[in-house]
């Protein structure tokens, strides 16, 4: 059983491995933008992204029109089944 970012990622999860014969979801269809720059348990992950994505210069930082995002979006949209019907 997967509820909120769980079950976001069981779907992909679910679609390639063979080991999950059943499994229920709960609260999914959430966007990775608002993920990325919303989640703050147990750690914020808006932060992480900006130093990974090379965001140091003072004055820059991630926002929710941020091409990279919605290039992670769409990468994601394409792997996941709910998306693709």
């Amino acid at each position: 059983m997967g509820h909120s970012m769980g079950a976001t990622l069981g779907i992909a999860t679910a679609t390639v491995d063979p080991r999950m014969r059943s499994y229920i979801f709960s609260g999914t269809g959430g966007m990775l933008v608002d993920v990325a720059l919303g989640a703050h348990h147990p750690a914020e992950l808006k932060p992480l992204l900006e130093l990974v994505l090379g965001f140091t210069d003072e004055g820059t930082e991630l926002h929710r029109a941020h091409p990279i995002l919605h290039a992670m979006q769409h990468l994601w949209d394409r792997v996941e089944p709910v998306a693709r019907r």
